[in-house]
């Protein structure tokens, strides 16, 4: 049995092929049949788009001797919160239905649902559906999210009515308990009194309904009898659901002073169910009295108990699907039912958990987008088979593969969009939809998707921003400008002010992630802070919302301060020794900061913060293989800002550091520019770097002497403790290395110096390259076992140092001194993988490549 709930869509006809089969969820199905055998309750939840619906139909389908003998499933349709009783009313319709025809007759899922509604809101729906979704118009195509309904900005849901598709309630008109009125529909009899109007006495409710409240009554008006309500002993079956009338009013029932006629409720019929009669017509005299026949029945909104009424005794599972629009009630009713029914079996798919004591929760998630043994990943295999199904002679080579797993790592496994890319692998080539899909996904969409939501990936997350609040909305479109994970403390610092208050965005970060758009990085109850991420296609989607509300400029700025003010951190904490903990701030900021940086290359008033930013963060470029990274960075900003002051000359002369492997002319120039500027500003410490650099050069010109002489130099003019580049420590570390060319006892010298200093006590980074380089030194000079014994100590001690590259030149000289080789000429890190790259600097700052080095001093990095 298939029943709709809002905006209904047809299930498929029969004979016409039904949706494609399930790919990659083969252990979730397993596990999904185990918990719907054993357990009573199971809710299936997870992000849009990750199939959770088709899920849940294959694990019911595919369960051998499933403890139920019939399914019913009711799917919540529409876009936004439905009204109050609407699913209960739904499900109440659907089980009386089949007292006419059995659960399991197969013809029963055919007539359930008409086809998709196209009337304007306020027209009676047409077909067995109508009578079951009262209040419920239909979305326009046109709405500003393909297949979502508009919200303004400035307009938060009511709880529970304020539905986008909705009609408004007429000014005066209290909206009834159950049901939302739609345009043109009879005002029920609970609606509001005109002010000094008589109220009639309030009739006897059944148990569980709550009685409408009454208003206040003018001093001596006249209280009529009571109105006469009917024995719900007395009505055989479930109680009716009160459906629209057919008569419309012309505008509200306060508009005119004098009489007005206002057409009661009208009835709907539910097969083997009584009729419960219309009541009759209010006559409204004057603005003073309301005239009320004693006699009009009073309908009632359909409650638990007359589901329960009308369930069968054979053991049921009830599939309800999509139930996030109907998320308070469905909660409710699902708690009854079970304790109402014990042979009845429930299961929910929605993005959040119910949260009841018994419910056993299925969490999906995306699929895994990495090969693992040489075989494809499952959302690879997903994507060629929906190809295929789209163009049938998609023949995709080796190269196609790869661009295939790009694509599929750029939607991050995420079923829906890889279907709706895979639609497009016949119109564009797959290295270009790569191309594509890495800069947005929101413009992937298929028209012929049988659910509107699942018609583009936009339409998607825009069912789920439609279910959200005011201030859920804008910390999502403000969190949206992130571009990596984040912690909350950011957060409240980016989404708080302009109506949010900085309280309560910790609690909207909960339930974003809570319905699957933030993923917590770290263990939420962990010691560690917790982090969030929000997946592209939510980033992409409220970054969009940001733009349209004008708020995407003052978002990006506070990003820039923010990276300010973590690159500042991260250097303190690099100059006090907690290197560490330095390196680990900013791989967790990185791609905020890379961010942040491409935008201060379009935003001229951030380029001068991004430039502090990228040289505070030098030991990021250079310690940590980022040299083409930094470098990049340095070169576009610069031009960007102003010359005067230490700033440019500090990042000239860090710009020439990162260059001078790759590009030593170029690293000239910019040393060229960065001497007289670092003088100007009476900078001894960039003025000592800029001679490093100089000897770094030397070594490429094959002059040892010169390089000595550059090094030296350094060190005597970097100010012990200075902040913002390399201790002399390193200077007089790459100065052992050039000397023992020429000089093998003051390389000794040089070596006992770098790591005797008091700041190399405080630097672990410049106290392995100082142990590096003693050992370099013993090793060239014959003392084989004394440099293995340095080399295994340095990397035993390395454990928790920020230092990979250091600790690979460690293993290369453990490896030579093994292999019984003589010191050659090999660099002190790896060669990079990328072509026309020589070099992979790292803090020691002298790389040349190993076919070029005829000198022990050239072990340099």
């Amino acid at each position: 049995m298939w029943t709709s709930v809002g905006a209904p869509e047809p299930p498929p006809a029969p004979g016409e092929p039904g949706p494609p089969p399930l790919l990659g969820r083969t252990a979730e199905a397993a596990r999904l049949r185990a918990l719907l055998t054993a357990h009573r309750l199971v809710t299936v939840t997870g992000t849009a788009g990750l199939g959770k619906s088709r899920l849940a139909a294959t694990a019911v389908a595919g369960t051998p001797d499933p403890p139920w003998r019939h399914t019913l499933t009711v799917r919540v349709q529409g876009s936004g919160p439905t009204a109050p009783g609407t699913l209960t009313a739904a499900l109440v319709r659907a089980l009386t239905r089949e007292a006419a025809a059995p659960l399991d007759d197969p013809e029963a899922a055919t007539d359930a649902v008409s086809e998709p509604v196209t009337a304007p809101p306020g027209t009676p729906l047409a077909g067995p559906a109508a009578a079951t979704i009262p209040g419920v118009a239909p979305v326009p195509e046109a709405a500003a999210v393909p297949g979502v309904a508009p919200v303004p900005e400035a307009e938060a849901f009511p709880e529970g009515f304020a539905v986008p598709g909705v009609a408004a309630f007429p000014e005066g008109v209290a909206a009834p308990e159950d049901a939302a009125l739609r345009e043109g529909a009879a005002v029920p009899e609970a609606a509001a009194v005109p002010e000094g109007a008589a109220v009639p006495e309030a009739a006897a409710v059944p148990e569980g309904i709550t009685a409408p409240e009454t208003g206040a009554l003018p001093e001596g008006a006249a209280v009529p009898e009571p109105a006469a309500t009917p024995d719900p002993a007395a009505v055989p079956g479930p109680a009716t659901l009160p459906g629209p009338s057919s008569a419309t009013a012309p505008g509200p029932a306060t508009s005119d002073p004098g009489s007005a006629t206002v057409p009661g409720p009208g009835s709907a019929t539910v097969p083997g169910s009584a009729t419960v009669p219309s009541p009759g017509s209010a006559t409204v005299p004057g603005p003073a009295t309301l005239a009320v026949p004693s006699s009009a029945p009073v309908p009632r909104p359909v409650t638990v108990p007359d589901v329960v009424a009308v369930l069968p005794d054979a053991p049921l599972l009830l599939l309800l699907d999509d139930v996030d629009p109907a998320h308070g009630e469905c909660t409710r009713l699902v708690q009854h039912l079970l304790m109402a029914a014990p042979t009845l079996r429930v299961l929910v798919t929605s993005r959040r958990a119910l949260g009841l004591g018994d419910e056993h929760v299925l969490r999906l998630g995306p699929l895994r987008t990495e090969s693992r043994a040489g075989a494809l990943s499952p959302a690879a295999r997903l994507f060629l088979d929906r190809a295929r199904r789209a163009a049938p002679e998609f023949d995709p080579t080796d190269a196609d593969l790869a661009a295939v797993a790009a694509i599929c790592r750029h939607l991050e496994g995420n079923p829906l969009a890889i279907e709706l890319a895979a639609a497009q692998a016949a119109r564009h080539p797959l290295r270009r939809l790569a191309a594509l899909t890495s800069r947005r996904q929101g413009w992937l969409a298929d028209a012929h998707a049988a659910l509107r939501r699942h018609r583009s990936v936009r339409a998607a997350v825009g069912a789920d921003y439609v279910l959200c609040d005011r201030d859920l909305r804008r910390v999502w479109d403000r969190a949206g400008v992130f571009a990596g994970s984040f912690a909350e403390s950011t957060a409240v610092f980016l989404c708080a002010g302009g109506g949010v208050e900085p309280d309560r965005v910790p609690s909207c970060l909960a339930r974003l992630a809570a319905v699957g758009i933030l993923t917590p990085v770290t263990d939420p109850g962990g010691v560690v802070p917790v982090r969030y991420r929000m997946t592209r296609a939510a980033r992409e989607f409220g970054a969009e919302r940001l733009r349209e509300a004008g708020e995407y400029p003052v978002a990006a700025e506070r990003r820039m301060s923010h990276c300010r003010r973590v690159a500042a951190v991260a250097a303190d904490l690099w100059h006090h020794g907690s290197q560490s903990q330095a390196v680990r701030l900013v791989q967790d900021e990185h791609a905020d900061l890379t961010a942040a940086v491409r935008h201060a290359l379009t935003e001229p008033g951030h380029a001068q913060a991004a430039l502090e930013t990228v040289t505070d963060l030098w030991f990021w470029w250079a310690v940590h293989d980022r040299v083409a990274e930094g470098g990049d960075h340095l070169l576009r900003l610069l031009p960007l800002c102003d010359d005067g002051g230490p700033l440019p000359a500090r990042a000239l002369w860090l710009a020439a550091w990162l260059r001078a492997g790759t590009h030593p002319q170029q690293a000239g120039e910019l040393l060229g520019r960065a001497w007289p500027a670092a003088v100007r500003a009476g900078d001894d410490a960039t003025v000592g770097r800029i001679a490093h650099v100089q000897g770094l050069l030397a070594v490429r010109r094959h002059d040892p002497r010169a390089a000595a002489e550059h090094f030296a130099e350094a060190a005597q003019a970097i100010p012990p403790g200075a902040p913002g580049g390399p201790a002399p420590s390193v200077a007089l570390s790459a100065l052992a290395l050039a000397q023992t060319a020429f000089a093998p006892a003051a390389a000794r010298r040089s070596a006992r110096r770098a790591l005797s200093r008091p700041e190399t006590r405080d630097d672990p980074w410049a106290c392995l390259v100082a142990r590096w380089a003693r050992a370099v030194v013993d090793h060239h000079q014959g003392r084989t076992a004394r440099a293995w014994h340095r080399g295994r100590r340095a990397l035993a001690d390395l454990d928790g140092q920020p230092s990979p590259l250091g600790a690979a030149a460690l293993r290369r000289l453990i490896g030579e001194i093994e292999a019984g080789r003589p010191a050659g000429p090999r660099p002190f890190v790896p060669r990079p993988a990328g072509e026309g790259r020589e070099h992979r600097p790292n803090g020691v700052d002298m790389t040349r490549p190993a076919a070029q080095m005829r000198a022990p001093y050239r072990h340099m990095m």
